[in-house]
């Protein structure tokens, strides 16, 4: 039986690992690639190998761990992930690209503010976002900043 309660976990969970990831891309500088993360609990992880990193060992059954994927290929984040499909195992995946938002202010720089955008979906359909903008340290964390590229991983599961 699922409940509220239980879509707040779900959500919270993956919240957790947006976040993580959005930190672990915001360690580089900007002007990265974008990064594909796939997305396993811990204990799937436990049982696929014997040793596990502090970090992974000490999170909860549940809790969701990114990890980071081979670069992806140059072009358009959306038309990549077209050719990208994960296996049964991988729970869901998580984004991190840097965009351009568009300025509300006319009189604000027309190229736009940059900003990085770390999108995670699961296999569900639940979906988080993400977006930090460059010279902040903190996150804006939200939903609906990225319908567009929620479509495209949702696509890839």
């Amino acid at each position: 039986m699922t409940g509220a309660g239980d879509d707040t976990l779900a959500t919270g969970v993956l919240t957790d690992a947006v976040v993580e990831a959005a930190r672990h891309a915001a360690q580089g500088d900007w002007g990265q690639p974008p990064r594909l993360y796939a997305l396993t609990t811990r204990a799937a992880l436990e049982a696929a190998t014997e040793t596990l990193p502090e970090t992974v060992r000490s999170a909860s059954g549940d809790a969701l761990i990114p990890i980071e994927q081979d670069p992806l290929p140059d072009g358009d984040p959306e038309e990549v992930l077209a050719s990208v499909r994960w296996p049964v195992g991988v729970t869901g995946c998580v984004l991190v690209t840097e965009v351009l938002i568009d300025a509300d202010e006319p009189e604000a720089d027309a190229a736009g503010r940059p900003g990085r955008l770390t999108v995670g979906v699961l296999r569900d359909g639940d979906h988080m976002c993400c977006i930090q903008f460059d010279g902040e340290a903190d996150l804006i964390v939200a939903p609906g900043l990225a319908d567009d590229l929620v479509t495209a991983l949702l696509g890839t599961l």
